[in-house]
């Protein structure tokens, strides 16, 4: 994917898109990294160890936008607003994210992972500080059920078996209670 190269076209890089919103000011980024997960598998009787691969991490990115005029500083506090919006909604809101220098990761969504107070670093500037993580569809935990062998099924059958057994003795003792 080719970008705006940022000596012809400096605004691109100074700021971000979320959800089709532009950033006010200049968005400064930090992280942005994509890693490899490896595990370093050692097998016992052997020397040395082997590497596998497991996959690639979720990308979490981080800004920090920059305003110093009334207009740019009324529409920090409107993304604040969003931001909070966002990271407060079960489940968590994916929002679009587009970045040009980041666009390479080929992330298709983002949430939001930490949002910061509105600062006044030094006077006539506030910035405001956010990050995301890569936004992926959560996979269900435990998996698929899987189907029931003979031996399910029998353990299934006797703790069936003991249940009744156990209100049986339960009534028992209730009626030797009660002098039957």
């Amino acid at each position: 994917m080719l970008v705006d190269s940022p000596i012809d076209n400096s605004a691109a890089w100074d700021s971000i898109t979320i959800d089709g919103i532009d950033t006010p000011g200049v968005c400064a980024l930090s992280g942005g990294v994509r890693r490899t997960k490896i595990d370093q598998q050692v097998s016992p009787m052997q020397s040395g160890s082997f590497s596998v691969t497991r996959g690639l991490e979720l990308v979490s990115v981080d800004y920090k936008v920059r305003v110093w005029t009334t207009k740019q500083f009324k529409e920090l506090q409107a993304l604040a607003a969003r931001l909070a919006t966002a990271q407060e909604s079960r489940p968590p809101r994916q929002l679009r994210l587009v970045d040009v220098s980041v666009a390479h990761l080929k992330m298709k969504g983002a949430e939001v992972s930490w949002l910061g107070p509105i600062e006044n670093p030094k006077p006539g500037t506030w910035t405001l500080g956010f990050g995301f993580l890569e936004w992926k569809k959560r996979k269900p935990v435990g998996g698929v059920a899987r189907a029931k062998d003979w031996i399910d099924q029998e353990m299934v059958a006797t703790r069936q078996e003991r249940a009744q057994l156990e209100a049986q003795l339960a009534a028992l003792e209730t009626a030797r209670g009660r002098g039957l």
